[in-house]
């Protein structure tokens, strides 16, 4: 008799599926517990960061285990609501750190000992390589698209190196395989 009546309610009367709303609930509901928390830490002390990251986690595993009482998949699903709660509490807990400390210096000052760290740039340029992508293209006489598959890259990309001698690190790396040779004797 029970099947009979649900099969037989009015479609109208199902519930909605409202996904980007009971996101926002869990969103604002996590960040409401981490602020009646988070107010009542002192502003101005050394552990305040690492209070605070440690009030965001707990923060998260109170959420996780009331959500594991409630019945919410229709909805969303608890993926879905534990990535909105982690976002949340993150953006809400740097967000209070970042009020506490003050807005971090763009750079370190030299004498704090602590060395710079150099990056490589991501693009290689050498017209003196693209002259011998060019010279060997002609003495193997391969066509331009057929050494882009070889190389794993596109014959747009090969004729802009060719042009300006400029190409990104990786694709450098390809073309110098697919001659046979490495980074190092193209770039010589």
């Amino acid at each position: 008799m029970h099947i009979l009546l649900a099969i037989n309610q009015d479609p109208s009367s199902a519930p909605i599926r409202q996904h980007r709303k009971l996101l926002r609930i869990m969103e604002s509901y996590a960040t409401a517990l981490f602020d009646a928390e988070a107010k009542r830490y002192p502003s101005h002390h050394k552990g305040t960061e690492q209070w605070l990251g440690a009030l965001a986690l707990e923060t998260f595993e109170t959420m996780t285990d009331r959500l594991r009482f409630a019945r919410l998949g229709y909805h969303a699903s608890e993926d879905e609501i534990k990535a909105t709660v982690i976002e949340a509490i993150r953006v809400r807990a740097n967000a209070y750190i970042s009020s506490v400390l003050g807005p971090l210096p763009l750079e370190l000052p030299e004498q704090s000992g602590v060395p710079k760290v150099k990056t490589m740039p991501s693009t290689i340029a050498s017209p003196k390589a693209a002259r011998k992508l060019e010279d060997y293209l002609n003495a193997k006489g391969i066509g331009l698209t057929d050494f882009a598959s070889r190389a794993q890259t596109t014959d747009r990309t090969l004729r802009s190196f060719r042009k300006t001698g400029k190409v990104r690190r990786n694709i450098f790396a390809s073309i110098a395989k697919a001659m046979g040779t490495t980074t190092e004797d193209l770039l010589k």
